[in-house]
């Protein structure tokens, strides 16, 4: 039976009989074999609030470890590597759906594959202390990786000792007492202005120029010779599709792979709503369906009219995609057909690529940007005011939140229609807009009592 023993600091001492071994002599020795008894050591730390409570948490934990030990279950934290548990995690823990997702799964693993396995990789799991994980940190700071990816490293590794700890593997988890670079939310936003969100849906409605400048094209019958080209330009329009789904991530907020999941039976086109299910994430095998980012993302959401009317127009012109494809068309027709993507690739019924949509707003800016480059009533100076930030496409995300704060609308709608996890994290990332929305009611308070 286990031996338990109160260490007078809220922890325990458990000591277990794993039998005998047999210890041999040295090469050469006359000695006999020596029979030793093997005894595992462990502690635990109780949860419970009342004393007896606590004994019997105590005794149910020493009688799991017990079992362990004499089943061969037990892993041994002084007698492993860290990259020998790692794979013991990795099979055991994080393959789980139930744990992490398969998009998560395959960060952690590149993270500490990367990061984690040159330092630790061969030291014994249970003699790593904070200073190691201190000196990963530095590392990734002298190399200057971001404050984010840093977490996101110590967030992985993490994970493991976590999984170690409550396995009784180690006594204490390394990680508890590590120091971290703070990450500054509000410095990796930069989101469009009003302005610039105005002029921006209007130019993906109006379409744009391609200019091709003069130059020479050499003959084909005589290579040694070439003649002038005059320089041309023609109008184009941007596709519906890709309208649809631009606009929907500047007038919704909504997530890439939200929209990339959508189905047309997630869409009520009467109650202009659009029902969160479901996201895409991307993996080593490919594009999966995954539930939405936390529990609070799968939401139901009222949508603009001018959304809802373009998705409208994408659904007709979907349909007529189907009947010119024929039998190349692998998706619903008919009654099924609302189980189709809402976003396809072009000559297809399959999901849209998460890489697409990015390539899609890179160009409209840059489309953009380059009529005003080719504007001949507008001066240098007015040109460069009006020219559109290299943002990411997730930017757009946070143009809707801050334009939504900057006009009044409450927080907790907006965290709701953003399908943040909690009101706090919507508050975290964006203090600056919520600070400026506090001066200005700081402002109409003096007005109003003042009048100045």
């Amino acid at each position: 039976m286990a031996s338990i023993k109160d260490m007078g600091d809220g922890k325990f001492k458990i000591v277990v009989s794993a039998g005998f071994e047999v210890v041999q002599p040295p090469k050469g020795s006359q000695d006999p074999p020596v029979k030793k008894r093997v005894r595992r050591t462990t502690y635990y730390r109780p949860a419970a609030a009342t004393p007896g409570a606590r004994q019997r948490e105590v005794k149910k934990f020493a009688a799991n470890y017990e079992a362990q030990v004499h089943s061969g279950q037990y892993i041994d934290g002084s007698g492993m590597t860290f990259s020998d548990f790692y794979r013991v995690w990795d099979e055991h823990w994080a393959s789980s759906s139930k744990n992490l997702t398969q998009r998560v799964r395959e960060d952690y693993k590149y993270m500490i594959d990367k990061h984690v396995v040159p330092f630790l990789g061969t030291k014994t799991l249970a003699k790593i202390k904070p200073f190691d994980i201190d000196e990963i940190v530095e590392d990734m700071e002298k190399h200057d990786y971001k404050p984010k990816t840093i977490r996101y490293m110590f967030t992985s590794v993490n994970s493991v000792f976590s999984y170690a700890y409550r396995k009784s593997v180690i006594e204490s988890n390394p990680c508890n007492r590590v120091d971290l670079p703070r990450v500054t939310r509000n410095a990796e936003i930069h989101p469009f202005t009003m302005d610039q969100s105005k002029r921006f849906l209007s130019h993906l409605q109006e379409g744009y120029t391609v200019y091709s400048a003069p130059g020479k094209r050499k003959r084909v019958k005589d290579k040694n010779q070439s003649v002038e080209i005059s320089g041309y330009k023609y109008h184009k329009d941007y596709p519906l599709q890709e309208q649809a789904f631009l606009y929907a991530a500047t007038l919704e907020g909504l997530r890439r792979g939200e929209l990339i999941a959508l189905t047309w039976e997630d869409v009520d086109f009467k109650r202009r709503r659009i029902d969160i299910n479901k996201a895409v994430s991307k993996t080593k095998d490919g594009q999966i369906i995954k539930d939405p980012k936390t529990p609070t993302s799968n939401r139901v959401i009222c949508v603009t009219p001018q959304v809802i009317e373009m998705l409208k127009e994408l659904k007709v012109q979907e349909k007529k995609k189907a009947l010119s494809l024929g039998s190349l068309w692998t998706g619903g027709r008919g009654d099924n057909f609302d189980k189709n993507y809402v976003f396809t690739r072009k000559d297809s019924s399959d999901m849209l690529s998460v890489d697409t949509p990015g390539h899609w707003f890179h160009k409209a800016v840059r489309h953009y940007n380059e009529q005003l480059e080719h504007n001949e009533v507008l001066e240098d100076e007015e040109k460069k005011k009006l020219m559109l930030p290299e943002i990411r496409l997730h930017d757009l995300r946070h143009t809707y939140a801050t334009i939504m704060i900057a006009n009044g609308v409450d927080i907790a709608t907006i965290s709701k229609h953003l399908g943040h996890a909690s009101l706090s994290v919507t508050l975290d990332i964006y203090t600056h807009s919520t600070i400026a929305n506090d001066r200005k009611a700081a402002e109409k308070a003096q007005q109003i009592y003042f009048g100045t």
